[in-house]
């Protein structure tokens, strides 16, 4: 809201406050919906607001306020510091003179006075959360030494904790703060001897979106020590999530946060509000509804995704990612959408096919033609079966694959596992295998001449894994009509092993209009793929999810059928469609393989199972290229070493894939 657009409320009736910060505020700020529950709760009418102001813009709004007849405002950084240089400040209360910054401002007849509640609500949460806390019992530990830490060591020292050590990055910080504050120190590189500390404490931005953790392990520490941090955004933290690992005590952010803010209510309406648990639940509504395209981060599961080294280069990738054009057509996109959502109407088909890991270094153009020839091929062969056929290839973005460790031991040195040309390199040494950020740009400028290659043809689209979420967080963007999309493939899927309700992946698909695609094993939890869905669905449209069966020519009878069962009791709209490969992996000789035969049975129990069960079997998933390679055993292959080059799991050849459309063209189902 800008200024001269701020509500005209009568002075002395109507009680008013705000906060104030940067650009954004007022979309991301808790605050308003802290105070305006207090301002319901105490029956006080009042209102509070958010305010995007620049800082020099800062002194000339807060004079506006006053003569608007607000009661006072809530600060966040960097104002918090810099307006304790301006002479509009004319009171500084204790707390501020301490820790040098302010985050309430009480204005008084004209006058400001500045205070500081963010101690207060440190320490009132942290009594709320652990009734037998004892002050002077405490040893306390403490991350960081920026105004944060100054506001925790001065709600401590009132509260009587006489013992408190500092640890930050730069010790010379450190030392500054504990000279002033009375306390000790310990270096960065000891950080994780936090042995005899029982109150170990975050107060760095480390673990909040595009920040790197803070990695302690608590080895050494008592189940009665109690870890607190004070981000919230996300909830859990690595930090909290390691302290949960050795069973002790933790504490979140969120309270802090409220607390604060109730003292700051007080001190301008002289009346003291409640912290209730509907309070609590209001704030955590709005954290988890603020989808943004880097809100996975936030996400208490983020795996299979590699831990960069330089956080810079990781950074200036991002940024030149992000000026990089789309890898398809929206408007492509936008018919393909409406067309899916007819495929058992007009009893359409789609297939999915191409390489388990794309290679980046050995671009060939002619590889490509041949998996695109071949999966024409097979649309040729079931055209007279099917209306509509969609065709996706496996191309311009599947350079990614989650393994099942981080890492491998190679002539007695540990070494990252391959997890993927956009992410490391096959070869066996620590430099290789260190992943490396800037092979993400070589990535896109693949993808991008491959996309030259697939639009060509109108009735084909792309497909991949969306699983390096550093890189396709980049390719978020937005249509005409406002809504998101993710423009680095038609249909990016959830893998296996990042299917779960809580994790980065589901919430980073959450909020696009791309059709979405689900793995789905016999491991599968149904109840969980329905939370899934209906996140990803929220509207329940139909043809957006499209479900991708991986269980094996076996398992598939035993499993699908309590899961159709249970969809369709959910009143679900997904797409059924299999992926024989996946769970029919074996191994002879050392070479990973799969029998053409269990391949094709799995696709014929699939159709079974589904027509029995009232669902339409809309389409097949295959790992496979148009090249002659032997690594699926069976006909068209009798020996795996003749040709076997694939970099990750085994596909089918071009002949297979025609035997495949063939077998499904005769078959009466």
């Amino acid at each position: 809201m800008k200024i001269f657009e701020l509500k005209k409320m009568e002075k002395n009736k109507i009680k008013k406050a705000a906060v104030i910060g940067m650009q954004g505020i007022e979309k991301y700020s808790l605050s308003p919906i802290v105070h305006n529950y207090f301002f319901k709760q105490t029956k006080i009418p009042g209102q509070y607001f958010a305010f995007p102001v620049e800082q020099d813009k800062l002194v000339e709004f807060l004079q506006k306020l006053i003569k608007e007849g607000y009661d006072g405002v809530n600060l966040t950084i960097p104002h918090k510091v810099e307006i304790l240089k301006n002479k509009i400040i004319n009171q500084k209360d204790e707390s501020v003179l301490s820790i040098g910054a302010t985050n309430t401002l009480k204005f008084i007849d004209g006058k400001i006075k500045a205070l500081n509640t963010d101690g207060y609500g440190f320490i009132t949460y942290l009594q709320e959360k652990n009734k037998n806390w004892n002050p002077k019992k405490t040893n306390a530990l403490i991350y960081g030494a920026g105004g944060a830490t100054r506001a925790i060591i001065f709600g401590l020292k009132k509260s009587g904790v006489k013992n408190i050590t500092i640890c930050n990055r730069t010790q010379e910080n450190a030392d500054l703060l504990a000279k002033e504050f009375s306390c000790k120190t310990i270096k960065w590189e000891n950080k994780n001897k936090t042995k005899g500390f029982n109150l170990i404490i975050n107060s760095t931005s480390c673990g909040m979106k595009n920040v790197n953790n803070l990695d302690i392990t608590f080895e050494q520490n008592d189940k009665d020590t109690i870890v607190y941090d004070i981000v919230y955004t996300p909830l859990n933290t690595q930090f909290l999530i390691n302290a949960q690992k050795k069973k002790l005590i933790t504490i979140d952010g969120l309270g802090m946060l409220i607390y604060q803010a109730a003292k700051g209510f007080e001190i301008w309406f002289d009346k003291k509000p409640k912290v209730t648990k509907e309070l609590f639940d209001l704030c955590l509504e709005k954290l988890n509804n603020q989808w943004s395209h880097n809100s996975w981060v936030n996400s208490l599961e983020k795996k299979h995704m590699p831990t960069y080294e330089n956080q810079k280069d990781l950074a200036d990738v991002k940024k030149k990612l992000l000026s990089k054009k789309d890898l398809i057509n929206i408007d492509k996109l936008i018919k393909l959408n409406k067309d899916l959502a007819n495929v058992e109407k007009n009893k359409s088909f789609i297939i999915m096919g191409g390489d388990c890991s794309e290679v980046m270094w050995d671009y060939k153009p002619s590889d490509v033609n041949a998996t695109i020839k071949t999966l024409f091929e097979m649309k040729k062969i079931l055209a007279q079966k099917y209306k509509n056929i969609f065709l996706f290839g496996r191309m311009a973005g599947q350079f990614a694959k989650p393994r099942s460790s981080d890492t491998e031991i190679v002539n007695g040195v540990t070494l990252s596992t391959y997890k993927g040309d956009i992410i490391n390199k096959t070869n066996p040494n620590i430099k290789d295998r260190t992943p490396n950020p800037k092979y993400m740009l070589d990535a896109y400028e693949l993808s991008a001449k491959k996309m030259e290659l697939v639009e060509k043809y109108d009735d084909l689209f792309t497909c991949h894994e969306a699983l390096l979420l550093d890189y396709e967080e980049n390719f978020i963007k937005k249509n005409k009509n406002n809504e998101y999309y993710l423009s680095s493939t038609y249909l990016p899927w959830i893998g296996e092993r990042t299917r779960n309700i809580n994790s980065a992946h589901v919430e980073f698909l959450s909020n696009i209009i791309n059709p979405v695609g689900i793995k789905v094993s016999e491991k599968t939890d149904t109840e969980d793929l329905i939370k899934i869905i209906k996140k990803i669905n929220k509207n329940n449209v139909n043809g957006k999810i499209i479900l991708i069966i991986r269980m094996g020519s076996e398992k598939i009878n035993n499993f699908l059928p309590n899961i159709i069962k249970k969809i369709k009791e959910s009143k679900l709209n997904v797409l059924w469609t299999s992926d024989p490969m996946h769970g029919n992996t074996q191994t002879i000789d050392n070479m990973k393989t799969r029998k053409l035969d269990d391949v094709i049975s799995e696709i014929d129990n699939f159709i079974k199972v589904c027509k029995s069960n009232g669902v339409y079997p809309a389409g097949i998933h295959l790992e496979m290229t148009g090249l002659n390679v032997t690594e699926c055993i069976g006909k068209f292959c009798e020996n795996l070493k003749g040709n076997y080059t694939t970099t990750c799991d085994p596909r089918l050849n071009g002949k297979q894939c025609i035997y495949i459309a063939t077998h499904l063209e005769d078959a009466k189902n």
